[in-house]
């Protein structure tokens, strides 16, 4: 399994619990909401919350008494922020992890939640809107599938004021996750978006019709290899010393190497939208893509059939 996907599962398979003084104990698990804790935002005035801790910073173990000392820092954080909020902790199913003290947040937003996390070196934390499924959120913005729905969503939203209305169901969300596999192509009817990237860097977005995505296309280095334009920019990257990801010990990479490389290190998504919406909500997707994530080669519009 991938590191990430290793990650990933231990939130998941974890409960978060706290006491709440309005409605008693709560439970939270990712991919799951909570009518205790509705009940308690209604209360609070308050429509999201997130679920916080200090302890262990990238997954490390500290002992106890770093532990409680961190968790103080994070109390006293959250009290000049005047943030309502109430202890709690969060319990493995396996039993292997200590429980980790915590604090559920009233009316904090997810961007002030990460960035508070990301202070106390935390990989990820729990978030969640009233009436909604409590989620998971990378403090590095490490992406994943609820990444891309999010996306979407907010995509929806914002071309429906011009004048483009689109449900968040009408676009076909695929996430893979490393080890990477080429595109498939698309469907008599289609047309997508594709983005590339590994763990919090996105590295391209293009845009792909049928007749492109099943037209294969490669250009030739000056050594003449036939590479993919992807690993393209990737080898020149890293030949360049640029590049802020290809292991120390290849300084010399070749096309095998970069290949071998994307193959086991990059996720891809994939965006599908019917070919009945208008192309230019095809390129409003794209372009809305691309600011999201900031993508390190092809900074716009570039076809999929240059990848």
């Amino acid at each position: 399994m991938h590191p990430i996907d290793e990650l990933r599962a231990a939130y998941c398979n974890t409960t978060y619990l706290v006491h709440l003084a309005e409605v008693g104990p709560a439970s939270i698990r990712i991919g799951q909401s909570s009518s205790e804790l509705d009940r308690w935002l209604a209360g609070s005035n308050a429509n999201a919350w997130a679920f916080i801790t200090a302890c262990n910073p990238r997954s490390a173990p500290l002992s106890v008494a770093e532990n409680e000392q961190r968790t103080q820092q994070l109390k006293s954080d959250l009290e000049q922020l005047a943030l309502k909020f109430a202890a709690g902790k969060g319990v493995g199913d396996d039993g292997e992890w200590p429980p980790e003290p915590s604090f559920l947040v009233a009316g904090i937003t997810r961007a002030d939640a990460a960035r508070l996390a990301k202070k106390y070196g935390q990989n990820a934390l729990v978030f969640g809107r009233s009436g909604h499924r409590a989620e998971l959120v990378w403090t590095s913005h490490m992406l994943d599938r609820a990444s891309f729905d999010e996306i979407v969503e907010d995509f929806c939203s914002f071309v429906a004021f011009a004048g483009f209305p689109i449900k968040p169901s009408e676009v076909q969300t695929e996430f893979v996750s490393p080890p990477h596999v080429g595109p498939d192509a698309l469907s008599v009817g289609q047309m997508a978006v594709f983005v590339f990237g590994m763990s919090d860097s996105c590295l391209m977005v293009g845009r792909a019709i049928p007749k492109v995505l099943s037209r294969p296309s490669h250009e030739h280095d000056e050594r003449g290899y036939a590479v993919p334009m992807l690993a393209s920019h990737v080898l020149k990257h890293v030949e360049s010393k640029a590049s802020p990801f290809w292991p120390s010990d290849c300084s010399s990479p070749n096309t095998a190497d970069i290949g071998g490389w994307l193959e086991q290190n990059v996720w891809r998504a994939k965006l599908v939208l019917q070919d009945h919406h208008s192309p230019l909500l095809l390129n409003l997707l794209e372009a809305f893509v691309n600011s999201r994530l900031n993508p390190m080669f092809g900074s716009r519009f570039s076809p999929v059939d240059e990848f």
